[in-house]
């Protein structure tokens, strides 16, 4: 069962807001979002609100910022970057991908979130959205190795993020999918094993293309 983790110990009022909004917005999707339910379910008024963050967009930002919702870079990394330097960089590339899993099966209320990303649309996703690039691109910053330079690589990348999020997200309700078993740690480990192949697989196409001129 993944661990729940908070999206901060609200010792302060604008803690109290970031963790507010992250509930109004898992429970109650984003169309609903109003700055009042906000401040409500933080217990402070609507005008301390408004002084803290001035409006939701404010508020928004502050959620995908904050590191109890989202993966940083710098735990995506881990702590031994000097390791996984010395990867080969399709290996590199699979590990961000499999520690994004396994941070965000840590984080069941994101994957709320991201559900009801999936059926409503608005500015305050976008918001969310470009945190979420920003943390991809800074661990990239960090990748060593010949890395292929076309553009299918960032399609790879696409279609592989948003199929763990939406393996992480199902998890939530579902035991079990194609057969692969999303409440153990052992179904969880063939998504990972497939994921090394996968990315191996489009390095190895990648490099055999270019030998071949």
């Amino acid at each position: 069962m993944a661990k729940i983790i908070p999206i901060s110990s609200p010792h302060t009022t604008k803690d109290k807001l970031v963790e507010a909004t992250a509930a109004v917005l898992a429970r109650d999707g984003y169309n609903k979002l109003r700055l009042q339910t906000v401040a409500d379910e933080a217990g402070v008024s609507y005008g301390v609100a408004l002084r803290k963050y001035g409006g939701l967009r404010c508020l928004v930002k502050s959620l995908g910022a904050s590191p109890a919702f989202w993966p940083p870079a710098s735990e995506l990394l881990g702590d031994d970057t000097a390791s996984l330097s010395a990867l080969e960089p399709h290996a590199q590339m699979a590990a961000f991908f499999k520690r994004s899993l396994r941070a965000l099966l840590d984080r069941p209320q994101t994957l709320d979130i991201l559900a009801w990303e999936a059926v409503e649309r608005n500015e305050l996703t976008k918001l969310m959205e470009d945190c979420r690039v920003h943390t991809a691109l800074e661990f990239f910053e960090h990748l060593s190795g010949e890395v292929p330079e076309e553009d299918d690589l960032s399609t790879v990348v696409l279609i592989l993020a948003v199929a763990i999020q939406h393996l992480a997200v199902r998890s939530r309700n579902t035991k079990s999918m194609g057969g692969v078993d999303l409440t153990s740690d052992k179904g969880w480990d063939r998504v990972e094993r497939a994921i090394d192949k996968l990315v191996e697989g489009f390095f190895t196409l990648y490099s055999d293309s270019s030998a071949g001129g």
